[in-house]
């Protein structure tokens, strides 16, 4: 993540190009920058805020589809998922199959 410094150094280049945009009356260009820079600004400092939102809404939207096919429990306050429904399940399944398959090919049935 970017260092608050960071940002106010670009910020202060971001304004700098606005004055000179402006002052050259390029009003195409001065709305341009003006967006592309105030999109990318915001971006920047509510990039923590986003990611917490949205890992959010994925664990509480996973958790309803754990929750509907008992195969998974998520975890919200710390956005995991327990897999072990499906984990061992999956795994015996899995042995169960190597096995068979090496009996057939050693036995030859």
């Amino acid at each position: 993540m970017l260092n608050n410094a960071v940002i106010i150094g670009l910020i202060i280049i971001w304004v700098y190009v606005l004055s000179v945009l402006k002052r050259a009356k390029t009003d195409a260009f001065y709305f341009l920058a003006g967006s592309a820079g105030l999109f990318v600004i915001l971006l920047l400092w509510s990039k923590p805020y986003g990611v917490w939102l949205f890992s959010t809404i994925l664990t509480w939207s996973a958790g309803v589809v754990g929750h509907l096919t008992g195969l998974f429990d998520t975890f919200y306050a710390h956005m995991l998922f327990r897999w072990w429904r499906i984990i061992i399940p999956a795994f015996y399944w899995l042995i169960m199959n190597v096995q068979a398959l090496l009996k057939q090919r050693h036995f030859g049935d």
